[in-house]
Order: structure tokens, then sequence, then C-alpha cells
């Protein structure tokens, strides 16, 4: 591969890179809650064996989607 060949190549994967990631953080939400609201949801992940955020993720897709 000559040196223009890889550097083109470079450039394509750094733009694409860039592009996925910007898609990729564009859906970050954030809640606040407070104590026993923080201490019920780890209790309940740690009932079901999940990650917080997946459970979070399923209660949207279960008030949301219909």
């Amino acid at each position: 591969m000559s040196p223009e060949a890889a550097d083109l190549s470079g450039e394509l994967i750094r733009q694409q890179l860039k592009e996925r990631n910007q898609t990729y953080n564009r859906n970050i939400f954030t809640v606040r809650t407070d104590d026993e609201e923080a201490q019920a949801l780890r209790r309940k992940c740690d009932q079901l064996g999940i990650k917080p955020n997946k459970f979070i993720r399923s209660l949207i897709r279960k008030n949301l989607n219909g």
C-alpha cells in the first residue's frame, strides 16, 4: 500500500469513528434520584440480576413504545 493510500484509508476510518461516536453519544440522558429511590433501584436490579441501565431501558420500552 502506498503512503498516500494509507493516509486516505486512515482518514476514512477516522471519519467513520467520529460519525459513529457522534451518533452513539447523542442519546444520553441523566436521572437524579434521592437515596431511597437509588437504593430501591439497586435492590430491584440485584434481584433481577441486571444492570440499572438495562432496567431503566426496559421501563422506557414498556412505557413509551406501547
